[in-house]
Order: structure tokens, then C-alpha cells, then sequence
């Protein structure tokens, strides 16, 4: 059998940061479908001129459901990087028996007492984000996009990398950020968190609350010493703890 990987990417992202991972997954036997969540990416123009303010996690949910059923894709293994945690959090709740297992890349996901407003609620931020910070609360109180933070904030280890996250990052639809949406957290037999340690400071405090929770909860746990784009970083560690993660899965040596 041969196993169906989704990849799903973060906020102001999009399916081009995989362009790395992809191989190696392809390279293992993995069937990889690294769809583009609307309103980030190349749709990101597209979407600008349609009720983009409107734009919330429940609408990447229905597509990610779609993009499963529309493709036949059966017993897929879902990979979400940052803020598509959340993503997959909805779908692991609406189809969680149609789905292998999930793996949560430094990611976000919905916690009991704990919203997505705490994204936006980081006391004193430091001088190189500071701007941009008082720009995202500005936009989001006002339902703007969120324009791309600098790409510092991604903890990317090369000139390369930042450079070619730089050129492509894309604006956010500011519901994905205001803390209105609420589910219950991601419920299923077969859960990974793989944790970025790198990076910047600010955020591996915003993640923190999720490895912890992940942990507390009993989930697969690992860590990787990358910043938050670690496939980008260290594409061969990403493919290896996938591997693992959908071999523990299987019941099959890595």
C-alpha cells in the first residue's frame, strides 16, 4: 500500500514551502498532495478581490475535507505546519475516522481555555518585530489583511531561505487571527507533535503552549533544533519524523 500524505502549510505561506520536503517523501514511497490554502499563496491576489475579510479557518477546513473526498484520497496521513495545526484540527473533528493519523509540525491548534487571541497578546514584544506587531493588532481590530511579519520571525538558519520565504510570503485574512472561532482539540488514536527549538525566542513562546499540551495529553512527541520553518531548514529531518510517525502508525520498522 502506498501511503497519502497531505501537507498543509502555515499562515502567509504556501504550497511552495515544501518544495524541499516533497522529494524526500516521494523519494520514501509517500503519495504527497501539498494543496494551497485559499487566500494564502497563489490565491492570495485572487482572493483579495472577493469577501477575503470573510475568510475564516472553517472555510480551509471544508477544503482540506474536500480536497480528500474529491480526490479519493483513503486513510490519508495529514501533516499541518503552524497555523494549518488548527486546520487539521477541524478536520481530524468532522472525518477523524477517514484519516490515518496526523502530524502536528510546530503547530497551532484549538486548547480548552486557551484562543488564538494569545497570538496577538505578546506583552512588549522585542524592537525588530515591534512595529509590525502594533500593524497585525491595528488590522485585525479593523478586519484587514495582516501584511507578513519579517522573516526573522520564521528562525530560518540561511541568507537562501530567508530570501526565498521573503519573496513569497503573502498577506493573511485577519479572521484567522481574532480568537472569535472555538472547537473542541484534536481527538484521534494517532496524534505527532514535532516541536522547532531554534529559532526566535517570541516564537517558541507562542508554540509552547501546544508541545505542552501535546505532551500532557499523550501524544507522540519530538523535537527538532530547527526555527519554525524547519522544512526549509532541515527538509531531511521533516521527512525522517514522518516516516517514523506514519510507520509507528503502521505497526512497520522504520
Amino acid at each position: 500500500m502506498t501511503q497519502d500524505i497531505l501537507l498543509a502549510h502555515g499562515a502567509w505561506h504556501g504550497s511552495w514551502v515544501y518544495k524541499k520536503l516533497t522529494p524526500l517523501l516521494i523519494a520514501q514511497g509517500f503519495r504527497v498532495h501539498t494543496p494551497t490554502l485559499v487566500g494564502m499563496g497563489e490565491t492570495a491576489t485572487v482572493y483579495r478581490h472577493h469577501p477575503y475579510s470573510k475568510l475564516g479557518v472553517d472555510d480551509h477546513v471544508r477544503q482540506l475535507e474536500d480536497y480528500i473526498r474529491l480526490n479519493g484520497l483513503e486513510q490519508p496521513y495529514l501533516v499541518g505546519h503552524s497555523y494549518a495545526g488548527a486546520v487539521l484540527n477541524g478536520v481530524l473533528n468532522d472525518m477523524g475516522s477517514q484519516i490515518r493519523g496526523a502530524l502536528f509540525l510546530d503547530a497551532l491548534f484549538f486548547i480548552p481555555g486557551l484562543d488564538f487571541a494569545h497570538l496577538i497578546a505578546i506583552k512588549d514584544p522585542p524592537a525588530w518585530i515591534k512595529p509590525w506587531y502594533r500593524q497585525v493588532l491595528r488590522n485585525v481590530l479593523l478586519n484587514r489583511p495582516v501584511p507578513p511579519p519579517p522573516v526573522e520571525f520564521m528562525g530560518l538558519a540561511t541568507a537562501e531561505d530567508r530570501e526565498f520565504v521573503a519573496a513569497r510570503m503573502s498577506l493573511l485574512p485577519s479572521r484567522l487571527l481574532d480568537g472569535r472561532r472555538v472547537m473542541p482539540p484534536p481527538m484521534h488514536p494517532h496524534l505527532t507533535y514535532v516541536r522547532c527549538t531554534g529559532g526566535n525566542a517570541v516564537m517558541r513562546e507562542l508554540m509552547a503552549p501546544y508541545a505542552r499540551y501535546a505532551q500532557e495529553q499523550g501524544w507522540r512527541y519530538a523535537e527538532l533544533s530547527d526555527g519554525h520553518d524547519c522544512m526549509l531548514d532541515d527538509p531531511a529531518a521533516v521527512a525522517g519524523q514522518i516516516g517514523a510517525a506514519v510507520a509507528a502508525v503502521l505497526g512497520v520498522p522504520v
